[in-house]
């Protein structure tokens, strides 16, 4: 309970992206939901929804406000397959900001190759008609055909990303371990391009700066490694800003206080 969603319209409005993978409607609160399509539609936030069995229309997604949400159309299906199969990216869609993993266009197309097989999928109408293709199955499904299984598109204000397989464990494990070169270098700088692109255009992501530390637990006298990325208003990589960070014990005294900047 103490991490769960937030409980109140101004909490939710503190985040730039609400991510939903295979969380049942059921969950959340009406108002919840609500205020999660005005966070995405008059705050400029992001909104996601990943694959899995409680999902898009296996869901009844469909049936709520975050229909509007979701640039994949699952109107009416209410049934997901485990079927093997790889995703190809069109040629019209590897330049979009996502699928930068490589700043090299040659090698970059090679990692979107690599993307590992998928063992699952939430079935998908379509594309909707405003939404981006950016990813579909590389060949006809069983009884399907050919399709749409990454897409996005805007929102009011915000923008919105779909993927209609898992990202994880079952339907996504190749995805989330194998997609690098001997690791998943390609999957997490997936992740991060995903929510930097939704959040672009947020109202509280005015804050342009990343900062995360080596280590979550320190023992006493370790050395603390903090590393910063800052940002300019193009969302590009800067130097251009002093960045300060202070060390302080519970109990604040002038003797357990250390600031550094750099």
């Amino acid at each position: 309970p103490y991490r769960g969603f937030p409980s109140t319209r101004s909490e939710l409005f503190e985040f730039d992206v609400v991510i939903c993978s295979d969380i049942s409607r059921l969950a959340f609160t009406p108002e919840q939901i609500e205020w999660t399509v005005d966070l995405v539609g008059k705050r400029g936030g992001g909104f996601v929804m990943i694959g899995g069995h409680t999902s898009f229309g296996a869901g009844e997604w469909d049936r709520t406000p975050w229909e509007q949400l979701i640039p994949l159309d699952m109107s009416g299906r209410r049934d997901y397959l485990h079927q093997s199969f790889r995703v190809e990216v069109p040629e019209t869609a590897q330049s979009h900001p996502i699928w930068k993993l490589l700043d090299d266009p040659e090698k970059n197309r090679v990692a979107l190759d690599a993307m590992p097989q998928f063992s699952g999928t939430n079935l998908i109408t379509r594309v909707k008609p405003a939404a981006t293709v950016l990813g579909q199955t590389q060949r006809p499904l069983q009884g399907v055909g050919i399709m749409p299984v990454f897409a996005c598109q805007t929102y009011g204000r915000g923008r919105t990303f779909a993927m209609a397989s898992d990202t994880t464990v079952e339907w996504g494990r190749y995805f989330e371990s194998q997609w690098g070169v001997g690791d998943n270098r390609y999957f997490r700088k997936f992740w991060r391009n995903v929510i930097r692109w939704l959040a672009e255009n947020s109202q509280t992501s005015k804050r342009r700066l990343l900062a995360h530390c080596d280590k979550v637990i320190y023992a006493q006298n370790d050395s603390i490694e903090i590393v910063a990325e800052a940002f300019n208003q193009e969302r590009q990589p800067t130097t251009d800003y002093r960045l300060s960070a202070r060390l302080q014990a519970d109990d604040i005294t002038a003797e357990n206080s250390v600031a550094t900047d750099s």
